[in-house]
């Protein structure tokens, strides 16, 4: 296992760092932890995510702030 991950039950890799206690999911498992919050992430915001999709990570986290992000 790599340094700053933890498997889960699902064989799949979290990253994780440990200095700022923040860590990645994929969207199924935030789905599944906005389910049992009572989130629902809209149509047009899945469509959004979807067409980011193959973008860079620079790219993707630019264009998903300048739409979603403070102002």
């Amino acid at each position: 296992m790599a340094k700053g991950s933890k498997t889960l039950s699902t064989n799949k890799s979290m990253k994780r760092d440990a200095g700022s206690g923040q860590f990645t999911i994929g969207r199924k498992s935030f789905a599944s932890i906005s389910a049992v919050e009572g989130i629902e992430i809209s149509r047009g915001m899945d469509g959004e995510f979807r067409r980011t999709d193959r973008m860079t990570a620079e790219k993707r986290r630019s264009t998903l702030a300048s739409k979603y992000g403070k102002k």
